[in-house]
């Protein structure tokens, strides 16, 4: 007799659990054999404090930012909700992004804003994940173009993110409706669609606009810690930040920890940045900008919920 269908997707949640624990602990034991150990304690425990307070001191002002532009868009089917309803979905749902590639696990902030607009929000969190996702893949392309030359390329570039957010309610919309290779039937898009199209033109470039912000700050913060190890570097090292970013979007590892940091060291090296400096950037960084984050989450989670839907303020 085969098993119930729950149990063999409890079973294969946990060998799928354990297996991302062994890679992750995988990982992070070869990275620091790379960066090696001794260097990577040397230089966390020369840490300057100041900086590193500067560095989290700015992210009330990152969260913010992206609060805000979450309860903007969560504002198209919810017109009353409130900064603080926005504020706690989105740090329960960073709690559960901790642990997942590329945040995904932030998806699920939608059900602790509304129990009855659950699906309606969660194609609106799908938008937002999908803008900064393609935000970080500008600023990836950017830092690349500007590297390499070829300034007119990175004009093309900001021209075609602006005109792609700007009309993106319609490209959805085309390609829902005429489902090339079958993408039209897929869910994700389905449920994209639908908030897609009550996102106006407007709306999508104003919350673009604060997805490109976002992320400035967040990459100063990066730039901050850095510095808070003492290394002269260069401006262009800061311009390859993204395309560190992009790399936690391979569900290897929990978190992309050790993917993360590997990606550091192997691209940063070219700017003489060693090893353990590159390593600590931006696992602490990860602390900074997520575990802290996630705490917060987590503490809000068991605290009692207030009216979701007060007064905006």
């Amino acid at each position: 007799m085969s098993e119930p269908a729950p149990a063999q997707t409890q079973k294969r949640f946990s060998l799928s659990t354990l297996l991302k624990i062994l890679l992750t602990v995988s990982a992070v034991g070869y990275i620091l054999w790379l960066a090696q150990p001794d260097r990577v304690l040397g230089y966390f425990l020369t840490i300057d404090l100041h900086y590193l307070g500067l560095a989290i001191l700015i992210k009330p002002l990152t969260d913010a930012v992206k609060i805000r532009k979450w309860q903007i868009l969560a504002q198209v089917q919810l017109p009353k909700f409130s900064f603080w309803s926005a504020l706690r979905s989105f740090y329960i749902g960073i709690s559960l992004a901790v642990v997942t590639p590329f945040a995904i696990g932030e998806l699920s902030r939608g059900a602790f804003a509304s129990e009855k607009d659950r699906t309606e929000l969660a194609g609106l969190v799908l938008f937002d994940k999908v803008l900064d996702l393609g935000t970080v893949a500008l600023y990836s392309l950017l830092g690349l173009v500007l590297l390499f030359g070829q300034p007119l390329i990175a004009f093309i570039l900001i021209l075609a993110y602006v005109l792609v957010v700007a009309f993106l309610n319609r490209i959805i919309t085309l390609l829902e409706a005429a489902n090339y290779f079958g993408l039209g039937r897929l869910a994700v898009v389905q449920r994209l669609a639908s908030s897609v199209k009550t996102i106006t033109p407007q709306l999508a470039l104003r919350t673009a606009g604060l997805s490109l912000l976002y992320f400035i700050l967040f990459y100063l913060q990066a730039a901050i810690i850095m510095t808070a190890y003492g290394e002269a570097y260069p401006f262009e090292a800061v311009l390859l930040f993204p395309i560190i970013t992009l790399s936690t979007i391979l569900p290897i590892t929990i978190g992309g920890v050790g993917i993360r940091e590997g990606t550091a060291i192997l691209l940063l090296q070219r700017f003489n940045i060693p090893e353990a400096v590159a390593f600590n950037t931006f696992f602490m960084h990860f602390v900074v900008a997520n575990v802290l984050a996630g705490l917060v989450g987590a503490v809000l989670f068991l605290l009692p919920q207030r009216d979701r839907t007060s007064p905006t303020t």
